[in-house]
């Protein structure tokens, strides 16, 4: 029978294997560590920490990482962010190389960005006409009350949720980063989760500078100007990629297209989606053959 002790300690270990990430260290065997370079013996570096099993990162482990205690905020989470204003490339570089020990991770920090910067534009700023920028003149076609009441809604939010929006087009550029960026030496060998951190590091980047941005805006929640966003976007590129900043110009060109052109055959399949629902189609079919 096990003593407590005992029992303890094989829980304990089974549970720094499984959660951790830690592994058995191996007899007589040395790591090198990818954060300092010590070379150690062992599963933890004996200088900065970190972990010896540290590997690339894959779509299973980007999820894992980001649902990974999003309260979390640990020392490195204001040291990433000075990183991520000042030095932005090189922050990728070393997070994707392996070196994380010092960094907080860019998905926690991007909600948590997003929602500081929705909680200072709400208390600060002016609330949004919901019909401002979206109006449907229902007396000439009959068009069902359900569906502009969900298409404005919709709108409404994705146009004045600026925090939100960033964080829910990070695979479409990613994507976009892919297609454009493919000729580029420095992008071949990236993964496209590694180009969904990437572009994760971007979006806080852009957040961090929109907080900056609020108080010249008179807490406007529409974030920088898009010509700010272009030059910070191609900064980050840059510093990631290396090289000579002009020739990644056009390929970022490329990504914005390929962005719009990703966006609108979202929004092309759930307007038909949604109108197909409320029977907008045979409404407006009737209209033609009414008008003919």
């Amino acid at each position: 029978m096990l003593s407590i002790g005992k029992w303890w300690r094989r829980s304990v270990r089974f549970l720094r294997i499984r959660f951790l990430g830690g592994v058995p260290a191996m007899p007589g065997g040395e790591s090198t560590c990818l954060n300092c370079g010590t070379v150690y013996a062992g599963n933890f570096c004996p200088r900065c920490g970190q972990n010896r099993k540290v590997e690339r990162i894959t779509m299973s482990k980007m999820l894992r990482n980001v649902l990974n205690g999003f309260t979390n905020i640990d020392r490195g989470f204001f040291y990433t962010l000075v990183a991520v204003v000042v030095s932005p490339g090189r922050l990728v570089r070393s997070y994707l190389a392996g070196r994380r020990v010092s960094y907080f991770h860019p998905f926690q920090m991007l909600f948590i960005l997003g929602a500081i910067f929705g909680m200072l534009s709400t208390l600060f700023g002016t609330p949004a006409d919901p019909n401002a920028n979206f109006s449907i003149d229902t007396d000439t076609i009959a068009i069902p009350e359900g569906f502009v009441r969900l298409v404005r809604s919709f709108a409404t939010w994705f146009d004045i949720n600026v925090a939100l929006r960033t964080i829910l087009t990070i695979p479409v550029y990613a994507l976009a980063t892919r297609w454009a960026f493919r000729r580029v030496e420095a992008m071949r060998e990236v993964n496209f989760a590694e180009l969904l951190y990437l572009r994760a590091f971007t979006s806080c980047q852009l957040l961090a500078f929109s907080l900056l941005y609020l108080p010249l805006s008179g807490f406007d929640d529409a974030g920088v100007p898009f010509y700010v966003e272009l030059l910070l976007t191609l900064r980050i590129y840059w510093g990631f990629a290396g090289g000579r900043w002009q020739r990644l110009v056009w390929p970022m060109m490329l990504m914005y297209v390929f962005w719009l052109l990703i966006v609108a055959l979202i929004w092309t399949v759930a307007f038909v989606g949604v109108g197909e629902y409320y029977g907008l189609f045979d409404l407006l079919a009737n209209v033609v053959r009414e008008q003919q």
